[in-house]
């Protein structure tokens, strides 16, 4: 029974190394994607739709697009 504790202990401070590789993800989601445009012929429906998507696009990308030259880095 001992033998399976220390084991079981073993395998538990293995998983919490403190040099343990984290994966690490990287959103491009910002970049691939853009803005919605409406026309004049939209349904009222159809352009709230498209200002709603806006507006999350706005909030999770605004801060996170790269600028296309090295310039315009803010």
């Amino acid at each position: 029974m001992s033998i399976c504790l220390v084991m079981v202990l073993g395998l538990g401070l293995a998983c919490n190394h403190p040099d343990e590789v984290r994966l690490r993800v990287i959103d491009t989601s910002c970049q691939a994607y853009q803005p919605f445009r409406w026309s004049v012929d939209d349904t009222d429906e159809t352009i709230e739709q498209a200002r709603q998507h806006n507006a999350v696009y706005d909030h999770l990308c605004l801060d996170t697009i790269m600028p296309s030259e090295p310039d315009e880095i803010r």
